[in-house]
C-alpha cells in the first residue's frame, strides 16, 4: 500500500512539472509575439524618421524609449522563465 502513494506522488509532481513546463511555454511564446510587435513598432518608427515632418523628432524619441522599456521587459521575463525552466528540470532551448 506505502508503494502505491510514492508511485501515486511521483506522478503527481512529473504531472505539475509538465504542467508548469507548457505554462513556460505559453510565455515564452507570448513573449516572443510580443517582440515581434516591437520589431514592426521599430519599423514604424524608422518610416516615420524619414518623413520631413515637424514633430518627427519628438515621435521618435517617444518611441524609442516605449521599445527601450518593453525590451527591457522581455528581456527580463526571458531570463526569469529560462531559470524557472532550468530549476523546474524543463528542456532548455
Amino acid at each position: 500500500m506505502n508503494g502505491q502513494i510514492e508511485i501515486d506522488e511521483k506522478e503527481k509532481r512529473q504531472i505539475q512539472k509538465k504542467n508548469i513546463c507548457n505554462i513556460m511555454e505559453l510565455n515564452i511564446e507570448k513573449y516572443s509575439a510580443l517582440q515581434d510587435k516591437m520589431e514592426e513598432q521599430k519599423k514604424a518608427a524608422e518610416r516615420t524618421i524619414t518623413r520631413p515632418e515637424v514633430n518627427v523628432y519628438v515621435t521618435r524619441r517617444s518611441w524609442i524609449a516605449n521599445l527601450k522599456r518593453e525590451t527591457a521587459t522581455i528581456q527580463k521575463s526571458q531570463r526569469l522563465f529560462r531559470i524557472i525552466k532550468f530549476q523546474k528540470g524543463c528542456s532548455i532551448e
